[in-house]
């Protein structure tokens, strides 16, 4: 097994209070904490509360503990491979400041030690700055958006069967603007690839095709050589 422990989190200047309203409004209809507008949404089959079962597209959990306006823990049930937990907590740090933190802590097994830090990392990490951008708008300050990597990019295309959708953080906002450098040189490698492929497979077809040949050949020179010989 691999032990996971991640933490991502933000500074807010607000009361705890307020922002302990963001933790209560996960998975609902006003929930504006996940970044449902980018990302699959959190969905319960029940109101938030201990027992809850649901989760986020293929990562799936329970409510594992609630404390409203303080914090909520999740257990994950799947995917496989995926012992462990993750969670939102709001710690007062003055009057008017507090800290909203994302944890996640887990053992990974069998194929989730290739998967996690394969895929599921750089998509989680993704989705948790997102979040917290988001908390911060909810908030009305300013969102410390941290833009896509090329490889989330990627996975999310990939996933998404080319359909993926664009980073925001909130509806009411316009796309992150990518660098055209980085939209290009995706494009570029994307076409590089799918051209080495074809040449691999045109290559490999002409081998065949030539062994073929000369596997048909061979009968056929051995019998014009007997024919030679009986003349």
């Amino acid at each position: 097994m691999v032990n996971v422990l991640n933490i991502r989190e933000r500074e807010l200047p607000v009361a705890i209070q307020q922002a302990g309203v963001l933790i209560d409004s996960l998975s609902s209809r006003d929930d504006v904490l996940w970044p449902t507008h980018s990302w699959p949404r959190m969905a319960f089959d029940r109101p938030l509360r201990v027992g809850a079962s649901g989760g986020h597209g293929p990562i799936r959990y329970v409510v594992a503990a609630y404390t409203p306006g303080r914090s909520i823990q999740f257990r994950f049930t799947g995917p496989r491979g995926f012992i462990g937990y993750h969670g939102y907590v709001v710690t007062s740090t003055g009057t008017h400041s507090c800290e909203l933190r994302h944890r996640l802590e887990m053992q990974t097994h069998g194929p989730a030690r290739i998967s996690w830090p394969l895929v599921f990392k750089p998509l989680h990490d993704a989705l948790i700055e997102d979040s917290l951008a988001s908390a911060q708008v909810a908030l009305g300050l300013a969102p410390n958006i941290q833009p896509w990597s090329v490889w989330v990019r990627m996975l999310r295309w990939v996933f998404a069967g080319g359909k993926s959708r664009a980073q925001m953080v909130a509806p009411a906002n316009k796309p992150c603007q990518s660098k055209s450098r980085l939209r290009i040189g995706l494009r570029i490698g994307l076409r590089r690839l799918i051209n080495s492929q074809q040449m691999i497979i045109n290559s490999w077809e002409e081998h065949v095709t030539f062994c073929r040949l000369s596997a048909w050949d061979i009968p056929n020179q051995r019998q014009d050589a007997g024919s030679k010989t009986i003349v």
